[in-house]
């Protein structure tokens, strides 16, 4: 959706409702040019967590190519299974 920032003004909790209802972002624009984006608070944090994990990955992968240590499936299952076992105790 885009909306000119007139609008926005007065229709807030309308537009406010349309992107809690969708998780869609809504474009406003100021003497129509692209100005800010609203976006559903839980779709922002959604959003900001999967881009800090997609570069968690990309960094592991970075270290990866230049050589880092890697651990194969057994290596990480056995990890688990011994911090699983230390917590039964």
């Amino acid at each position: 959706m885009i909306i000119n920032s007139t609008k926005l003004r007065a229709d807030y909790s309308k537009i406010a409702e349309i992107c809690r209802e969708t998780g869609e972002p809504v474009y406003i624009t100021s003497n129509g040019e692209g100005d800010t984006v609203l976006l559903n608070v839980k779709v922002y944090e959604n959003l900001i967590q999967r881009t800090k994990i997609a570069a968690s990955i990309l960094e592991a992968e970075h270290k990866r190519l230049e050589g880092g240590t890697t651990y194969s499936l057994d290596d990480v299952g056995a990890e688990l299974r011994k911090i699983i076992d230390a917590g039964k105790e």
